[in-house]
């Protein structure tokens, strides 16, 4: 009765192990389309301040840039402290 405890108890957290490990494979994923989709944003940002120096620039875009970037900073520290 023991054995099967134990046994038991053994998959129990090699399952939760399992599970835990998927789901920060998926977030990993996840931070990395966000900075993609944040690089290429910041590309198009630069490209076109390049282009048309004295023109009329999307401030919206770069605000969004911005606040995404701290977003994905801010999250990274508070996994880094757990």
């Amino acid at each position: 009765m023991k054995f099967l405890l134990q046994v038991f108890s053994n998959n129990l957290i090699m399952s939760n192990y399992k599970e835990l490990n998927m789901q920060m494979k998926k977030k990993k994923i996840v931070r990395k389309i966000v900075m993609v989709v944040l690089l290429i944003s910041t590309a198009f940002l630069v490209c076109s301040i390049v282009k048309n120096p004295f023109g009329e620039h999307d401030v919206m875009l770069a605000l969004a840039i911005t606040a995404g970037f701290i977003a994905l900073e801010k999250e990274e520290k508070e996994e880094k402290d757990k």
